[in-house]
């Protein structure tokens, strides 16, 4: 018993001398090392397919012409046809190919004449996330003083060239944009998010608006215009000569000079107006 006694004794001396020496660096030992790498997830791209499809159409011009858009642009010319020729650009997209085919389906233009009044109306279906369908529009009409040009558009910039007679452009969202027109009664121009650019010589009665955005207007300096603004939060530049007064938010005077055309009416709420010459 005592034999075994000082044999145990012996073990647990040698068993701690080992972890002190262990301890001290003086054998080396290497501890077992788990992998724990956080595991690094796959980033997978998904599939997206388009499909684009034209149409073209050409009309009998009528005295009134009116458009509706719900989601894309339009773009109308002014030329020396005598008829309405249309060009519709629709554009789909979605992960599933399927789904795209079926958004570009219900891409519809639908045109209704009666009374001397052409009606066009683009009609675009709901998209869930990662989807989307645009309807583009490009028309060429007459270059004619009676023409009645109107185009409402939901999403989506509208953009007039060479155009003459009465306009009325409305965008929800979207910039307008009018190059080298001249209007014989009256133009209107509103948007609720976008800029406008105005070339061209106005009409008698002219109301342009935006709730943010800017107004860059390029005018020649005759004739002239009595014009009445409002800017809310912005400035108002001009190299066309204004008699009046600036008295924020209020613009009053005279535009141009020479013989009086017209009235214009500008409301800004958040941007700038900047009037350039034309002829420089």
């Amino acid at each position: 018993m005592r034999k075994f006694g000082i044999f145990l004794t012996s073990v647990l001396l040698i068993a701690v001398l080992v972890l002190i020496v262990i301890s001290s660096g003086l054998l080396p030992y290497v501890f077992p090392v788990t992998n724990d790498q956080a595991k690094i997830p796959q980033v997978t791209i998904p599939f997206t397919s388009k499909k684009v499809e034209v149409e073209t159409l050409e009309l009998s011009a009528t005295t009134n012409l009116v458009i509706l858009s719900q989601g894309g642009e339009v773009v109308v010319h002014g030329t020396e046809r005598d008829s309405f020729e249309i060009t519709l650009e629709k554009q789909s997209q979605s992960p599933n190919p399927l789904r795209a085919k079926q958004l570009l389906e219900q891409l519809i233009i639908t045109v209704n004449s009666a009374d001397e009044t052409t009606t066009i109306e683009v009609a675009t279906p709901e998209t869930a996330q990662g989807e989307q369908a645009v309807a583009n529009l490009v028309l060429w009409v007459p270059k004619d003083p009676n023409l009645n040009l109107k185009i409402y558009t939901n999403l989506g910039g509208i953009k007039v060239q060479d155009v003459q007679g009465n306009v009325a452009l409305e965008s929800t969202l979207g910039n307008i944009w009018v190059h080298n027109s001249s209007f014989q009664e009256e133009f209107m121009a509103l948007t609720n998010l976008g800029d406008l650019h105005i070339h061209g010589e106005l009409g008698k009665t002219n109301v342009i608006e935006s709730k943010l955005g800017d107004l860059e207007l390029l005018l020649s300096p005759e004739p002239s215009y009595v014009l009445e603004g409002q800017i809310e939060l912005g400035n108002f530049t001009t190299e066309v000569p204004f008699k009046g007064l600036q008295t924020k938010p209020q613009i009053k005077g005279i535009l141009g000079t020479g013989e009086q055309r017209g009235h214009l009416l500008v409301n800004l709420t958040l941007g700038s107006i900047q009037v350039k010459n034309q002829n420089d």
